[in-house]
């Protein structure tokens, strides 16, 4: 069964054409933006395993 009204994947997403065109308009380099959400990914990633630090107040 197929989802109709589901949002496709990110990178699915950076790979369509009319997305392109709009990030080359607004000077976005895809590679630039990749390595963002990777980084983004990484660093969620790895506050999942460690506990919050309080900062000094």
């Amino acid at each position: 069964m197929g989802c109709f009204h589901c949002e496709p994947p990110l990178s699915q997403m950076l790979e369509d054409p009319l997305t392109l065109v709009l990030m080359a308009s607004d000077r976005v380099d895809p590679d630039a933006l990749r390595e963002l959400i990777s980084a983004a990914r990484r660093r969620i990633a790895g506050s999942d395993a460690k506990p919050a630090r309080r900062r000094p107040e």
